[in-house]
């Protein structure tokens, strides 16, 4: 197989896979020792993301653009070095988060919060800024008292913890961790996002994951009116060539959206969508006027919730949950 990218989720798109290290042969890697004991988790594993935390088409890409050690060393923790290609290919295995005591490893080693802060809650690198916040997020949620494993690592009917963490790719996951409502209002439309059984900001984890809202007006006849987008994300702007997090839109509990404006308020008809999505490093470029302009690409894009409203709605209207 080329690539241990993972199984690809109903309605997410990916990126063309790049080789991981020039020059290596390719392969899937395996939980090693581990597997002859723990078939059903070394199995769950070999499709989750952490064996394709390096491999990963996406993480590749970024890392094409940004190949630091930092990122390495937390994404192929089982490398030995840069050129261990066999190592690097393992990903997050068993050894990345079981201690190994008389042989084996140990459940409670990685049943609590703390044991997740190494890889999901970092600065960057010389800096006390966080680069990921997610431990953090989670100690001021409402579900700060439930362990990550409750949630990510789900019970099999055997007893075990699943190990496929699947989550971040679940499409019916995602579109099931927000509700979207929504209402028109005299200057535009308002939308009401309240996030469902998450225990952290959403989106959370790398600063490359984001909500997207798109809105749309028509007049009575079907011209098209206007359109406007907002991005619920974390936004850093670098100050003396240092990134720095000048703003977080993202959801944490709950959050109203509005867009507003003439094109808008009166408009006989209006859509919205709410995406969520990965994308690519971002850069800033000079364009033809002498202005900045954000570019990037969208790794990954899942409708998570659409709706349209009349003029004369005003009340709440709970948006259509995409299929």
């Amino acid at each position: 197989m080329a690539g241990a990218v993972g199984p690809r989720a109903p309605g997410e798109l990916r990126a063309p896979h790049v080789p991981v290290v020039a020059g290596g042969a390719e392969s899937d890697g395996d939980a090693g020792a581990c597997a002859g004991c723990h078939r059903a988790e070394a199995a769950e594993w070999s499709a989750s993301l952490h064996h394709g935390s390096f491999t990963d088409a996406d993480f590749q890409a970024s890392f094409a653009v940004e190949p630091l050690q930092f990122c390495f060393g937390c994404h192929a923790p089982e490398a030995r070095s840069r050129g261990d290609v066999t190592g690097a290919r393992v990903g997050v295995g068993c050894a990345s988060c079981h201690t190994v005591a008389s042989g084996h490893g140990r459940e409670n080693v990685v049943a609590s919060t703390v044991s997740c802060a190494s890889c999901h809650e970092f600065t960057f690198p010389g800096r006390d800024a966080l680069m990921q916040s997610t431990v953090s997020e989670h100690a001021r949620s409402t579900s700060s008292g439930t362990a990550c494993a409750t949630c990510h690592m789900a019970r099999a009917p055997d007893g075990h913890r699943d190990h496929r963490f699947d989550v971040s790719r679940n499409v019916a996951l995602l579109r099931a961790s927000l509700a979207v409502e929504a209402r028109r209002t005299d200057a535009g439309i308002e939308l009401a996002l309240t996030a469902r059984g998450v225990g952290h900001a959403m989106p959370t984890g790398d600063l490359f994951r984001r909500l997207r809202i798109a809105v749309r007006a028509e007049a009575a006849d079907g011209a098209h009116l206007g359109e406007e987008e907002v991005v619920l994300a974390r936004r850093f702007d670098r100050r003396r060539g240092v990134p720095d997090e000048s703003m977080d839109t993202r959801v944490f509990g709950a959050r109203r959206v509005r867009v507003e404006g003439e094109w808008i308020a009166d408009a006989a008809r209006v859509e919205y969508e709410v995406m969520y999505e990965r994308v690519a490093q971002t850069t800033d470029a000079r364009d033809v006027r002498g202005g900045l302009a954000r570019r990037e690409s969208v790794f990954a894009s899942v409708l998570l919730a659409e709706g349209a409203l009349s003029r004369a709605v005003s009340a709440w209207s709970s948006g259509r949950e995409a299929r």
